[in-house]
């Protein structure tokens, strides 16, 4: 799966095409999300974009995003994982009905808080099954956090 997830990570836009993605999503009215998932992706692709993404935790995400309070336990309380769930199938959805003329996409792979931005035409014209719907790293959790 990790070899699933770095095949994503070498089809990624420059990050000035990630960045322009992530403003025209998020100012498409027909991508309907709450502000606080609208939070969330802004918060993740930034983390991507300065390159520590892979320290982005369900802890960190409940104190920067969602103001939570430093006792917050993400082993009790499941609404980061909840949260960005949603945002998941927000994105796919969206690219799904509107985002045939994009030229990237955002995806956030299930079981991770990493933000990716494939070229849309890699992905379309793949064979692979597992590119054109990425839920991967389903069973690659860290132990110190249960990711969404």
């Amino acid at each position: 799966m990790i070899a699933e997830l770095r095949e994503l990570q070498g089809r990624e836009v420059p990050h000035e095409e990630a960045r322009e993605e992530l403003e025209r999503l998020l100012g498409d009215s027909r991508f309907r999300v709450t502000d606080r998932q609208k939070a969330i992706l802004r918060y993740l692709a930034e983390c991507r974009f300065k390159g520590c993404d892979e320290h982005v935790k369900a802890y960190s995400l409940a104190l920067d995003v969602m103001g939570k309070t430093i006792d917050f336990d993400a082993s009790n309380d499941p609404i980061v994982r909840i949260e960005v769930s949603r945002l998941r199938s927000a994105l796919a959805s969206y690219y799904e009905a509107f985002g045939v003329a994009a030229e990237a996409s955002i995806i956030i792979p299930k079981g991770s808080y990493i933000t990716l931005f494939p070229s849309k035409l890699k992905l379309e014209g793949s064979d692979d099954e597992s590119a054109s719907q990425p839920e991967i790293l389903e069973n690659h959790r860290h132990p110190s956090d249960q990711a969404a």
